[in-house]
């Protein structure tokens, strides 16, 4: 009770307390109060009435300031609360609705951020234009029962993007009538975190360690299957349980004391109690370590049951020994585990890798690459995997994708690492590349406009050339009759470093000698250590020393060789993949160069033809299939009388024609557009500039002309 409650009630009491002190006075002395003449009873009373009326009017007094007061102090808690309530709803990260039936009518501005929709849009809009109507009906149905229950469910916003959300829903009363609040949380991106981590976890499913991924609120992100096998909880029910729920109730506190103490140590190794499904009890021994994954904050633990700890080492035997991935134990610098599918990646025995070899493991070329990027993991400065390259027993290249991470192994510091060889799925992303970049170059080679054979192989061969990324490249072609080679083609990509002259025009067959040999066996050639080979042997071409690798591709056909393309000083070494590259690109240029020579043949066949006709005594008329007049020749035009081309089609075609001719003209034309059959010879009357009537013979047959169906129409006077 506060102070002024307690001073008006002591008045009001001692008011009252005194008027019953005057009563029970006057009672007791009555006779003497009341004797004859006294008045006593007069003055008693009237101090007793006094008292009491002043009591009752200090008290209310007092009671009428103490509520003044008090209305002044709730109207500023009032104020207070009003704006703590504003800049909570306008700060919060979560989006918060306010609606009546499915209508919205208030909303914090990170609702409608989340919608698409500037605040003033929102109010008003329907409900289930973002959110389906049955998990709507879900929710109401939580808050009716009085739940607390959260929802997720992918939602629409304005431009109907589609993003994760998190539900719940609670009563309230909103401007005096019943209203529903809806709290909203994107974790679009959460999910997103949770789903790549799921899926980078999959190399832990063969520990077997319980490991586990938890956030600081001891919600689950990630458990193996041992860590669910430990507990004997399915996956589905285990990620439904928090943290607390497993952990025996005696450790909680100290468990949440090791999460709290994680955030400024980065790791600790500490005992924890933990309950089985059955209720049974077991200590695991955490090695917990933080680490952030985006924005969020997480935990990741490796925890193993202390009672079966004297089989630790036989059970890590028998996993590693079936595992699909290499894996491999470093302490104090040396191997001291290795499994059966490293030692066969390396090509070493479990002996020799224990022992140490004296030959590296990794390429020179990423030896810093590994070594950096493994500092990286080690230090939590990277999480995912990493590519490099190594080098087998036998000194061939190989790639691998490893992760590396500290572990305690008998009682000691050590890093604890997996290795996968890539090499086969590295290949296939080479060859998926070189296809790519081979169809590219077959785009380009087939847009690109040249006038000539030649100028179309000069592209091709330089397109080829950037393909197998050569520093040469030349095309000859070889006549199967005469057994020589012409050159017809030479890159203009030229090492600089190269001392090779000019190449010869004509190499014959027996004086060449690997230069030949795709001829001679009629398959490609590829050498990868020219340079250690003779150049002066016969056969190779002065300055031929300046050669390291050599690549030879014949074309073929109709069992024929008809040309040899070849390529040069690749940096690194030719493969089968470069051979098969160049052999596609080349086999569908060559059907291009087969189609330009056709066309480039047709072209000097139908300029011979023109110049044939040119000189003809008959007068001769080339038109197409709709009648337009391509071609005349001399003899025609002196027939008509006009001195050129333009002149005579600057002439209507019925004024050329006689009217009867002309008539039959246009019957003749009918009869071809319907499909019918026309004569091919027929005599016709023209009229000449000079206005005279000349009488021809006419024989109409069908050509190609500039590469389509056309009318030769041949006059005799």
């Amino acid at each position: 009770m506060k102070e002024e409650n307690k001073v008006t009630v002591r008045v009001f009491v001692t008011g009252i307390g005194l008027w019953l002190l005057f009563s029970v006075l006057a009672i007791l002395l009555r006779p003497q109060l009341f004797a004859p003449g006294s008045n006593y009873v007069l003055i008693a009373y009237t101090v007793s009435t006094f008292i009491v009326t002043v009591s009752v009017i200090m008290a209310v007094s007092v009671y009428t300031r103490q509520l003044a007061r008090q209305n002044i102090l709730a109207a500023e808690s009032l104020r207070d609360r009003e704006e703590l309530s504003r800049v909570i709803y306008g700060t919060v990260s979560e989006g918060i609705v306010i609606y009546q039936n499915d209508t919205i009518t208030e909303a914090n501005k990170k609702a409608a951020e989340y919608f698409g929709y500037a605040l003033e849009e929102l109010i008003g809009k329907k409900l289930t234009e973002f959110i389906p109507r049955d998990l709507l009906d879900k929710i109401h149905d939580e808050i009716i029962t009085g739940g607390n229950g959260a929802y997720t469910a992918v939602l629409l916003n304005k431009n109907k993007r589609k993003f994760t959300g998190e539900l719940s829903g609670r009563q309230a009363i909103y401007r005096g009538s019943p209203a529903s609040v809806l709290t909203i949380r994107d974790i679009t991106k959460y999910k997103e975190i949770e789903e790549e981590l799921r899926a980078k976890a999959e190399l832990l499913e063969l520990s077997s360690d319980a490991v586990s991924v938890y956030d600081f609120r001891g919600n689950p992100v990630y458990l193996n299957d041992a860590y669910c096998k430990t507990h004997g909880y399915s996956h589905s029910e285990i990620m439904r349980l928090n943290l607390m729920q497993v952990v025996d109730p005696e450790y909680n506190k100290r468990a949440q004391k090791q999460i709290a103490n994680i955030r400024q140590t980065g790791k600790v190794v500490f005992e924890d109690g933990h309950r089985r499904k059955d209720g049974s009890i077991f200590i695991l021994e955490l090695h917990a370590s933080f680490f952030t994954w985006g924005d969020r904050e997480l935990v990741l633990s490796i925890g193993r049951d202390i009672t079966e700890r004297k089989h630790a080492d036989e059970l890590l035997e028998n996993i590693t020994s079936n595992s699909p991935v290499g894996m491999f134990i470093l302490q104090h610098g040396k191997m001291v585990f290795v499994n059966q599918r490293f030692c066969q990646d390396t090509g070493y025995s479990r002996e020799e890798l224990l022992a140490g070899t004296n030959r590296p493991l990794v390429h020179p070329d990423d030896q810093a690459h590994l070594d950096r990027e493994t500092v990286r993991l080690l230090k939590g400065e990277r999480k995912e995997p990493f590519e490099f390259k190594a080098v087998n027993k036998d000194g061939s290249p190989q790639w691998v994708i490893t992760s590396v991470a500290p572990i305690q192994y008998r009682g000691a510091r050590a890093i604890m690492g997996t290795a996968l060889n890539i090499t086969h799925r590295k290949a296939a992303e080479d060859i998926a590349k070189l296809n790519e970049n081979r169809l590219k170059s077959l785009v380009a080679i087939l847009q690109q406009r040249t006038e000539t054979t030649q100028e179309f192989l000069d592209y091709a061969l330089n397109e080829a050339v950037a393909l197998t990324e050569s520093k040469m490249g030349f095309i000859y072609f070889y006549n199967d009759a005469t057994k020589a080679f012409t050159l017809h083609a030479w890159s203009k990509v030229i090492d600089p470093n190269s001392s090779l002259p000019p190449p010869e025009a004509i190499y014959q067959l027996e004086k060449t000698g690997v230069w030949g040999e795709a001829v001679r066996q009629k398959k490609p050639i590829l050498i990868n250590n020219l340079g250690e080979q003779d150049p002066r042997q016969p056969g190779y071409p002065a300055g031929a020393e300046a050669l390291n690798t050599f690549m030879a591709v014949p074309i073929i056909s109709d069992d024929r060789t008809i040309a040899v393309v070849a390529m040069a000083n690749k940096e690194s070494q030719y493969l089968d993949a470069d051979v098969l590259q160049l052999t596609l690109l080349m086999e569908t240029v060559w059907k291009v160069v087969d189609r330009k020579k056709a066309e480039e043949a047709l072209k000097a066949s139908e300029k011979n033809y023109r110049n044939s006709v040119s000189q003809l005594p008959s007068g001769i008329q080339i038109i197409d299939r709709e009648g337009k007049t391509l071609f005349i020749n001399q003899a025609l035009m002196d027939i008509y009388g006009y001195a050129d081309f333009e002149e005579f089609l600057s002439m209507p075609r019925e004024k050329r024609y006689a009217p009867r001719s002309y008539q039959d003209f246009l019957e003749r034309r009918e009869l071809r557009r319907r499909g019918l059959p026309t004569p091919t010879d027929f005599e016709i009357d023209v009229v000449r500039k000079d206005g005279a009537i000349r009488s021809l013979y006419t024989h109409r047959r069908n050509i190609v002309w500039d590469g389509a169906p056309c009318f030769e129409l041949i006059y005799e006077d």
